[in-house]
């Protein structure tokens, strides 16, 4: 009889430890996460940069054959630099930067992924260093800016984001929210005068100095699943709580990595707070401005300063693994990037 009840309690442990496995299951299975848990990663299709030529403005991929507008021919087969090391991969994976730029002026990004220990996820990064070809995680590529404006070669002027600017879901496709954690940056690289020769404007190289611009142009739009991973994940920043709903308007900030993380770091302690040897706050100050506009925005914010002659910038476009919308639900679709710079704010702005 004594038999019989062990073998009963023993029966009852196992139901319940097979239900805890089961709903343990589910509870994975429909959960937010973070960084792209499971190594998931996002295509993209096209990326189409818009520049407008008013008060003449002109752009080039190889510093020699001058446009108006700049496409994804124009950055993977540059018609005349073979020194080019743009990196146009097929497939981004997400990735963090705090802005901070290396000895020659390139944007230090870091690639993360997440693992699952003790029943906590964990962040771990490397350093990822920008290649010619199509592998990497991010988009990267050398701009030159060509501004014949009055003046001698010390004059600068100011360049308008225009208002079509925009990063969206390709059209046809779902839109899950991945372009909530889009970003742009431009990191300064040099100016010459227009005069110099054309290998003068492609040697320009930059520094641990080099000034940055990041823009984040959905800032105050998140989906509910965006809301989800960000009070899971992102309590340390007290915005999140007061989102409530998807897509409230509500700008967020967040800590970029700034440091290859080799020993797990759980999510919910992955910021500047908690981590400071690993992660920065990515904010206007020193060599970084930071840009944020929603989408459809009317005014046309200024977003750099070129001087008179050739400007050369690395031009980088990523998903931000530390932004709240970069999560599992986001992830397996297409996202356009649209950017347009002006020199006249008033021609910036669509009718």
């Amino acid at each position: 009889m004594e038999k019989k009840d062990k073998n009963k309690k023993r029966k009852r442990r196992l139901s319940a430890l097979l239900l805890l496995l089961l709903l343990t299951a589910v509870m994975l299975s429909t959960a937010t996460y973070a960084w792209f848990t499971a190594n998931r990663t996002v295509r993209i299709d096209d990326i189409t940069v818009n520049v407008e030529a008013s008060g003449g403005l002109q752009v080039s991929t190889d510093a020699q054959n001058w446009k108006t507008l700049i496409t994804n021919d124009d950055i993977t087969n540059p018609p005349a630099w073979d020194g080019n090391t743009n990196q146009f991969p097929s497939l981004l994976t997400n990735v963090s930067t705090a802005g901070l730029t290396s000895g020659t002026g390139r944007l230090q990004m870091y690639k993360g992924n997440v693992s699952s220990d003790t029943g906590d996820f964990l962040l771990t990064t490397s350093l990822e260093e920008d290649k010619k070809g199509t592998e990497g995680s991010y988009v990267a590529f050398d701009l030159f800016i060509r501004a014949d404006v009055t003046g001698d070669d010390t004059t600068t002027v100011p360049l308008y984001l225009t208002t079509q600017s925009q990063v969206v879901s390709k059209e046809g496709d779902t839109d899950t929210g991945l372009k909530n954690a889009a970003r742009i940056a431009f990191v300064e690289e040099g100016y010459t005068p227009a005069s110099s020769a054309v290998g003068t404007m492609q040697a320009l190289t930059g520094s641990t100095t080099s000034h940055v611009t990041i823009w984040e142009p959905n800032a105050g739009s998140h989906t509910q699943a965006g809301v989800n991973n960000g009070i899971s994940y992102y309590s340390h920043i007290t915005e999140v709580a007061s989102i409530g709903t998807g897509d409230a308007n509500t700008v967020l900030p967040y800590d970029g990595v700034k440091a290859a993380i080799t020993n797990g770091i759980k999510l919910s302690a992955a910021n500047a707070t908690n981590n400071a040897d690993s992660f920065q706050a990515v904010q206007t100050g020193n060599n970084l401005t930071l840009l944020t506009t929603n989408n459809g925005f009317d005014t046309a914010p200024q977003f750099i300063t070129v001087h008179r002659g050739v400007n050369k910038y690395r031009v980088y476009l990523w998903i931000e693994g530390q932004d709240i919308d970069c999560e599992n639900m986001a992830s397996g679709h297409a996202i356009t990037f649209n950017m347009g710079l002006s020199l006249d704010q008033t021609n910036a702005v669509t009718p």
